[in-house]
């Protein structure tokens, strides 16, 4: 699942997209890999109210969580401006760390990460939406061969065979 906090105090949220790519590897003695590449893109400029004088396109200031398997090890993650923190929560392992994008910009966060159990095939993958978030493109790759790519709109349950 990906938790997204917006701290700025305009309504940047309405301009900015994303979408997800997630690359599963499983190796032959059954251990998952993953990557996770999220993309944010704000392709609007700066935009400012008259009457109010309100920025309503400014910077926006995201503190990202994505919640994993509990005991799920990070690997690496790129993308933070402060670096990234790993803690548990609602008996999920989570990563999270800050980042900015500012208007007519687009921001790549990544997260490599080890499951802590062996894949069974089919393997089952569990993507959770944010609640009253955007839809958003998800794109699905396991051992080099791409799955088909869904709009997340809603919680998914998904067995992938490999």
């Amino acid at each position: 699942m990906v938790v997204d906090t917006n701290f700025a105090g305009a309504k940047t949220n309405a301009w900015v997209t994303y979408s997800s790519d997630q690359k599963i590897e499983i190796g032959s003695d059954g251990t998952v890999t993953k990557t996770l590449t999220l993309t944010y893109k704000n392709p609007q400029q700066y935009f400012q109210d008259a009457k109010t004088q309100l920025k309503l396109n400014g910077i926006f200031r995201d503190w990202l969580r994505i919640y994993v398997p509990k005991g799920s090890q990070l690997v690496e993650a790129t993308g933070f401006e402060t670096g990234q923190t790993t803690t548990e929560d609602l008996g999920k392992t989570v990563f999270e760390g800050f980042f900015t994008l500012t208007p007519l910009n687009v921001k790549t966060i990544s997260f490599k990460y080890k499951l802590p159990f062996k894949a069974k095939s089919p393997l089952e993958l569990v993507i959770q939406k944010q609640g009253g978030s955007k839809d958003f493109p998800y794109t699905i790759t396991v051992n080099g061969k791409k799955q088909p790519e869904l709009i997340l709109n809603s919680d998914k349950i998904l067995n992938l065979s490999y």
